[in-house]
């Protein structure tokens, strides 16, 4: 799936980082391995789905859920195929910030969102992130402040490295990080899972 960048604001920039798009101590990571050939198949209309397959394409073709607020969140990831990992939050939080940017790159190719992070404050969920990485797309959900400018200066590629890193035990207390993901973009449908962080 090729994707077309066109550039929607070109007044200037900055790699200034303000707010936390949300208040929150703990960052839980979920994604999901899919191929090209089914996540079109999602993308369809079809009158003949089932409950399960309707709420699978609403998550990872569409924009469901559209608030925090909406019930069982996790269990309807869990439910429709995503498996949690661990991450430590230290390690995305500096992405999910207000930034200072006035440029923006969007494409023009539909998003598959294999990956979901969720932010929790006491446990109670504040906020949530379902990001492609392919189309450079992203819907953040419980936010007050402007996330239109997330992802740029190449953060999705530095937030991939960080949720696709893979680290195997090298001697005591030692890991020893590797990228389990390809990076190629193309043929899609070769898309790898990703390994514990």
């Amino acid at each position: 799936m090729k994707k077309i960048i066109f550039l929607l604001i070109i007044i200037g920039c900055s790699n200034e980082r303000g707010e936390y798009y949300f208040e929150f101590d703990k960052v839980e990571y979920y994604t999901i391995n899919i191929d090209e050939r089914e996540a079109a198949n999602l993308m369809c209309e079809n009158n003949y789905r089932t409950e399960l397959e309707e709420l699978k394409s609403g998550i990872i073709t569409g924009n469901k859920p559209e608030t925090i607020a909406e019930p069982e969140i996790v269990s309807a990831l869990v439910k429709v195929g995503y498996e949690r990992k661990l991450i430590r939050k230290r390690k995305v939080e500096k992405f999910f910030r207000e930034r200072q940017d006035t440029m923006a790159f969007t494409s023009s190719c539909w998003p598959v969102y294999r990956d979901v992070l969720i932010f929790r404050r006491r446990n109670k969920i504040s906020g949530m992130a379902k990001i492609c990485f392919e189309c450079e797309k992203h819907q953040i959900i419980g936010s007050e402040l402007e996330t239109w400018n997330f992802g740029q200066s190449e953060d999705y590629k530095l937030l991939k490295e960080e949720l696709y890193r893979k680290r195997s035990r090298v001697g005591k207390g030692e890991f020893h990080p590797q990228t389990s993901h390809r990076t190629v973009r193309e043929p899609l449908d070769s898309h790898g899972s990703s390994q514990s962080v």
